[in-house]
């Protein structure tokens, strides 16, 4: 068989990571900040979402990256239920897009999209799962329910039709940390199945990769992880080692091209406990991260989304 891209995310050269800084904990940012994923370099203003708060969803389609849920910080710590969005091809600020169908209460929460839909997921309190037709406006609708509730995660990727969602932490009757891999077929509705393990529990892991393959890189078992792994969507299965990130840590942001998966940021063991650093690896090698350059600010549990990751085809 042959596989034929069809979409053209192609800006200024290459296709474009949307990342937020906005975990300074205990304050949060509205700040955007955006990088060319197939170059190196430091991240450049984008503009800013329409209020304060970090750890939001970032579903995207190869025109849009929207920004769903997360947490404001001190003193109120509020959990808004706002969907916004910003165009890829512009910079500027973000625009109202509606709202989330639950009330969550929680931040670091799981994103995943075809080139149609987005979905919302991951919190203490719920199992549920929203999603977004991601051209239009308007409120989120119930898609499902993940087999357990789960917070700090479970950060997700996809492929043009099925979305995994990779560990997170049970909150319920105590913290637990999960190594469990779930999935969805986005086109229909219904719950998540189960697709495999991860070599390791995953609490916070920051996840990106193309139509074939995700690599999940990094998060606490509770101690900071460096490790990335692989799985290959079409499968079921376990996941494999692939190499290491260039520092511990969690909480990190995931963004990517057919060819790339670009982390950001992240909550460290060291203080002053937050990374500037962006890493990247090539998706079809195995093998450690390398520099990519920083972020203008420091920060972990941000928000980020591509118009060339692996649900768009």
């Amino acid at each position: 068989w042959m596989q034929i891209k069809t979409f053209s995310p192609n800006l200024d050269g290459g296709v474009r990571g949307i990342y937020g800084t906005g975990g300074v904990f205990p304050a949060a940012t509205n700040t955007l900040e955006f990088l060319t994923i197939s170059t190196q370099g430091n991240g450049t203003d984008f503009g800013d979402l329409t209020e304060v708060r970090f750890g939001a969803a970032t579903p995207c389609s190869s025109t849009r990256a929207c920004f769903g849920g997360g947490q404001v910080g001190a003193p109120s710590y509020a959990h808004p239920n706002t969907i916004d969005f910003v165009t890829f091809s512009s910079t500027g600020n973000a625009i109202d897009f509606g709202d989330q169908q639950h009330g969550y209460n929680g931040y670091g929460r799981g994103n995943m999209s075809s080139g149609t839909r987005g979905f919302f997921y991951g919190d203490r309190d719920e199992a549920t799962i929203d999603y977004i037709t991601i051209a239009s406006t308007g409120n989120a609708n119930d898609f499902g329910d993940l087999n357990e509730n789960l917070g700090g995660g479970p950060t997700g990727g996809s492929s043009p039709t099925r979305g995994l969602f990779c560990g997170g932490y049970h909150p319920s009757p105590s913290l637990t940390n999960r190594n469990t891999i779930q999935f969805i077929t986005m086109a229909t509705l219904g719950n998540t199945q189960d697709f495999g393990d991860m070599t390791t529990v995953r609490g916070h892991p920051a996840v990106a990769g193309n139509s074939t393959r995700i690599l999940i890189s990094s998060g606490y078992t509770p101690t900071h992880l460096s490790s990335i792994e692989k799985v290959t969507i079409a499968t079921t299965g376990n996941g494999t080692e692939f190499g290491d990130s260039t520092f511990d840590g969690y909480a990190k942001s995931g963004m990517s091209s057919p060819t790339r998966a670009v982390f950001a940021c992240g909550s460290t063991p060291s203080s002053p406990n937050l990374s500037n650093i962006i890493d990247y690896n090539e998706i079809s090698t195995e093998g450690n991260a390398v520099d990519f350059g920083d972020t203008g600010r420091a920060c972990a549990w941000g928000h980020s989304g591509s118009n060339g990751h692996g649900g768009l085809g």
